[in-house]
Order: C-alpha cells, then structure tokens, then sequence
C-alpha cells in the first residue's frame, strides 16, 4: 500500500471519462429535444392561413404558453442545485475514507493521501456551499416555483 498513486490516478482518469460521456450525451439529448421542439413550433405556425389568426393565437392564454415555451434552453435550478449537493457529498465522503485510510497506515501512510483528502475535502465543501447560494439566489429571483405552483 505505500504506492497508492496509480490507483487514485486511474480513478481520477476513470471519472473524468465518465463526466465527458455524460456530459456529452446530455448536450446531445438537448439538441435533440431543441431540434424536435423547433419542428413542431414551425409546422404549428404554418397552420395558420393569415397573420391575424396567428396573431389572435398569440394573444390567447394558449398563445402565450406556447410563446413561452419557444425558448431552446430554460433554467432548471434544481437539477443544478441537486447536481452541486451531490458532487459536495461524494467528494466529501471520498475525502473522509482518505483520511481514514491515513489514520488506519499511520506512520507507513503516504502524507500525500491527508493532502489529497484535504483538498478533495475543499472542493466537496466548496460544492456545497456553490449548491447553497444557488438556492438563495434562485428562491429570491424567483426561478424556484416548482411546475404548477403559479396556476390557481
């Protein structure tokens, strides 16, 4: 166990692949979901005969639904917010079982691993805290009303 380099490094290298897929297919996704999205606007706008009908459309409560949905991107401050709690937690916990494994080598332990653990641990709290002003900011903007919330 003196030599535990390699494996926290194939394990950086491991992760960091795995968030580019994701990240990757997830900007995929939405270009897809955009794509269909702006199909289905164009074809519903070319159903109109004359622009005083699309117009009466647009002044109606559907009208504005659907003007408010042609945005290509809305903000979801939850999914960031979850995302942000979760990678503090992981990267926290992953900074506790360094620590532990320091404690359990002891005097044979690489003091690499506690300052591999201290700055994973600051990344996770840094995280965190991200999450936590997320949330502030976004309550006091107004973008957490959860779907549903405003309609009486």
């Amino acid at each position: 166990m003196e030599d535990i380099a390699p494996l926290l490094g194939l394990s950086t290298l491991t992760l960091v692949i795995g968030w580019i897929i994701r990240t990757i297919s997830d900007n995929r996704r939405r270009k897809e979901t955009a794509r269909m999205q702006t199909e289905m606007q164009l074809k519903l706008i070319e159903r109109f005969g004359s622009p005083e009908e699309l117009l009466r459309y647009l002044d109606c409560e559907a009208g504005r639904k659907f003007v408010e949905s042609a945005s290509l991107e809305r903000t979801n401050p939850f999914r960031q917010i979850l995302g942000s709690v979760q990678a503090g937690i992981l990267l926290a916990a992953v900074a506790i079982g360094l620590f532990l494994v320091q404690g359990i080598l002891g005097a044979h332990g690489d003091p690499a691993l506690q300052v591999l653990g201290v700055v994973v641990l600051m990344l996770g709290l840094g995280f965190l805290a991200s999450a936590a002003a997320s949330y502030l900011l976004s309550r006091r903007f107004g973008l957490l009303q959860r779907p549903g919330a405003g309609e009486a």
